[in-house]
């Protein structure tokens, strides 16, 4: 896992400067120990860097208790339009299949062109 992690910094390390903002999306809520060590893997990579001080963003979908609908993935829309307004991070990292199938859909609405990397995923079949 941390092996992935460091190649995902290797090919960002260009978009990866001082004050680096990230914003991270998870699929499920902190307490779940998959998407805490998910987390943790990907932060420590790039915070090993000496000539990174990036700074995190972190949403969590609770997708698992609240499921995930047309009618929740509005509202999440609505509310990071209005929580991120001016923000602009320079790389999103979302941890399983309903984060990263929600950025999949709405990233150019919230985000244009930021990259977005990713870890979890189980079906990658239809995002081809």
């Amino acid at each position: 896992m941390k092996k992935m992690i460091f190649l995902v910094f290797i090919f960002f390390y260009s978009l990866l400067l001082a004050d680096t903002p990230i914003l991270v999306i998870h699929s499920y809520h902190e307490s779940y120990p998959w998407s805490a060590n998910q987390y943790k893997g990907f932060k420590q990579a790039l915070d090993n860097e000496k000539e990174l001080y990036p700074s995190y963003s972190i949403e969590y979908l609770d997708s698992k208790r609240r499921g995930f609908d047309k009618d929740y993935e509005d509202e999440i829309i609505h509310y990071m339009r209005s929580k991120y307004k001016g923000y602009q991070p320079k790389l999103i990292y979302v941890t399983d299949d309903d984060a990263f199938n929600f950025m999949l859909h709405n990233k150019e609405k919230l985000f244009p062109s930021v990259p977005l990397v990713f870890s979890g995923v189980n079906d990658l079949s239809k995002h081809k």
